[in-house]
């Protein structure tokens, strides 16, 4: 991900940020493949920010 990509992400809202990381996760897997580098640590992130969104869900 580039700079400016990240500091694009980091201004997106929880949700968006999962989907927007779903999605470049799902394309990087089918343009490198699922067991890529890029793609798991990209499949990590997502996993870090579905935690965090229901960590806040259950909070609220």
């Amino acid at each position: 991900m580039s700079v400016k990509e990240n500091i694009y992400v980091n201004c997106l809202p929880l949700k968006e940020k999962i989907e927007h990381f779903r999605n470049l996760m799902i394309r990087t897997g089918m343009e490198e493949g699922f067991s890529n580098p890029k793609t798991i640590e990209l499949s990590q992130n997502l996993d870090n920010l579905l935690i965090e969104y229901f960590i806040v869900k259950k909070k609220s």
